[in-house]
């Protein structure tokens, strides 16, 4: 009996899975990690190495390997999803112990309007020079409450956002909400700021935002990896759709290449998916 598949090493499979494990921890780097740097060296100098992660590793385990990220004293290797249907894609309800139940369409309407203010065209977002603005979450509840506006003019439509009855109670839940609450000592879900908060507080502890503080307010920053996931999840025609309503993005999910674009940027966080297929099932 023959095979097509390739007789490969135990050192190779070994240092493969080790390189793989280390790259799903967005929160670890090679500096410090003498480990790492070995691997991650390997994976980029050997391409039998590389073939061996890239096809016979990650690939069975619904992971696509992007590229290696930093310089010589700090890298990384970035890792993504090979699908939604991936056990590694992280959809918008690993948000959900912090939204204490709260559906995914609305983590993802959230999500939407933190991309929008970060990145308010598609030129931006495909620009390898353009440095977003830190922002907070009052400024992006103004734009989460455009959002909730524009789906109630285009209820009434017919088009690929109102035929989405999670989408359409999503939006209106968030809508009847106001965009501060009387108490602002802490994130809630009592108001649009509040569920912002909720949001960019996730991020910031797993890495996907930086923040600092400004005048007495946190702000954020994204980093490559949101922009990299930001692209990849661009073509999916519904978090399309509703971006478009706010920013200038066309509404042809195929009208602008957004393959992700290459960046030596060292600040790499780990980014779940921005949007989920179930709210386009609903």
């Amino acid at each position: 009996m023959t095979t097509d598949t390739p007789m490969i090493a135990a050192d190779d499979v070994t240092d493969g899975l080790t390189l793989i494990a280390k790259g799903l921890n967005p929160k670890q780097f090679t500096d410090g990690d003498a480990e790492y740097q070995r691997v991650l060296s390997r994976y980029i100098l050997q391409q039998s190495f590389r073939d061996v992660v890239d096809r016979h590793l990650a690939k069975p385990l619904g992971l696509i390997v992007v590229r290696d990220i930093g310089n010589e004293k700090k890298a990384q290797l970035l890792l993504r999803p090979s699908s939604y249907s991936s056990p590694f894609a992280a959809p918008s309800t690993i948000l959900s112990d912090s939204m204490r139940g709260a559906r995914r369409s609305i983590s993802a309407i959230l999500m939407i309007s933190i991309s929008a203010a970060f990145f308010p065209s598609a030129s931006d977002l495909m620009s390898p020079t353009y440095q977003p603005s830190p922002l907070g979450a009052a400024g992006m509840a103004k734009i989460l409450d455009e959002i909730c506006c524009r789906l109630g003019e285009t209820a009434d439509e017919e088009n690929p956002l109102s035929s989405s009855k999670e989408l359409d109670r999503a939006w209106r839940e968030i809508a009847e909400i106001p965009i501060v609450s009387p108490d602002m000592q802490r994130a809630d879900k009592k108001s649009k700021v509040g569920l912002l908060q909720i949001v960019l507080n996730k991020f910031a502890a797993n890495s996907l935002l930086t923040f600092d503080e400004i005048d007495g307010e946190r702000v954020y920053l994204p980093t490559a990896r949101f922009r990299h996931q930001l692209r990849h999840v661009l073509s999916h025609e519904l978090f399309q759709a509703t971006l478009a309503l706010v920013a200038d993005y066309p509404v042809d999910p195929m009208a602008v290449d957004y393959d992700p674009p290459e960046t030596d940027e060292d600040d790499i966080g780990a980014m779940p998916s921005l949007f989920d297929e179930d709210i386009a099932k609903a």
